[in-house]
């Protein structure tokens, strides 16, 4: 009598273990497969072609995330899943305003998370890192370069079109900007006044800019490559001296003598945009210096040297 009520009990205690095992079991699995989970992704862009002025809005399954901050990341929630893998990564998307409107980009994952490293982070809260890279769909649009003097003023708008950038406070800088390709983007407008325009230009991958020393003959500029350089006075009412600066090593006479000297400067005078040649501009409301030191090779040794001054003068 004895020995079966002891075997009862045994036998009790193991269903009661086995059922606590199948319990424990039964929660892992559901925790671990069948139910539904979120962790947080930070989105971070690690790169995207054009220049840092376009105005980039991401996309999440379809849904806006805003425009991508200055540091480039960006936290999102995945989707509900059960057990982890790619799909638990929204759907992502991106466009880009230019001046003619909004276009579509596509997005390609640099760096996923892996099955362990998202365990970790179910597990901290922490968020997950996923690394991606912008590029455009199609043929990249034509840039052209602006220089802009808001020196002593305050923040302003700049819209190319429906393309519009932040100039910042009190700043002379140059930028790169998207050229339209449509006639409606080309009008340009400073905190919402119509001050000009810029042309038009077709995107064509096989366009190599080329940027042309100053005073160069217009019929040895090849207009199909030749850079698209504008300046902005926020003022419209400066005045302003570019000059052709040059240097040859001591004792050496630039081409034999044959060099006619550097080309005459140009004047810009009280207006808001201004067309500049398609030339660099080494020393932005700058002067440049009497001196430059260039490494040159054993077989490269020019006897001449050009770079360009872009200053304020007195109005004249």
């Amino acid at each position: 009598m004895i020995g079966r009520r002891r075997r009862a009990r045994i036998l009790l205690m193991v269903c009661l273990l086995l059922m606590a095992g199948l319990s424990v079991a039964g929660w892992y699995i559901y925790r671990e497969y069948l139910s539904e989970k979120q962790v947080t992704f930070q989105l971070k862009v690690d790169s995207y072609p054009g220049v840092e002025a376009l105005e980039l809005e991401l996309l999440s399954d379809g849904q806006p995330l805003g425009p991508l901050p200055l540091d480039r990341k960006v936290e999102l929630p995945s989707r509900k899943f059960r057990r982890f893998s790619l799909h638990a990564i929204p759907e992502l998307g991106a466009r880009v305003r230019l001046p003619c409107g909004w276009r579509e980009m596509t997005i390609k994952v640099t760096k996923a998370p892996t099955l362990e490293e998202f365990r970790e982070a179910r597990k901290s809260g922490e968020a997950l890192l996923l690394v991606v890279r912008l590029e455009y769909t199609g043929a990249e649009p034509a840039t052209f370069d602006l220089f802009v003097d808001n020196r002593g003023g305050p923040a302003a708008r700049l819209a190319v079109g429906q393309m519009a950038v932040t100039l910042p406070a009190n700043k002379a800088e140059e930028i790169g900007l998207a050229a339209p390709d449509c006639p409606e983007g080309a009008t340009v407008r400073l905190n919402e006044q119509e001050i000009g325009s810029v042309p038009v230009l077709k995107p064509d991958p096989d366009r190599q800019l080329t940027h042309y020393s100053l005073g160069t003959p217009d019929d040895m500029i090849e207009a199909k490559h030749a850079a698209i350089v504008f300046f902005l006075d926020t003022t419209g009412q400066r005045c302003y001296r570019l000059t052709e600066k040059n240097y040859s090593p001591p004792g050496v006479t630039p081409f034999g003598g044959f060099w006619g000297g550097p080309s005459d400067p140009i004047y810009l005078r009280r207006r808001f945009l201004h067309r500049l040649p398609p030339t660099q501009i080494e020393y932005f409301m700058e002067k440049a210096p009497e001196q430059i030191t260039v490494n040159y090779t054993a077989d490269y040794k020019p006897d001449l040297e050009m770079r360009n001054e872009f200053v304020e003068v007195p109005c004249r």
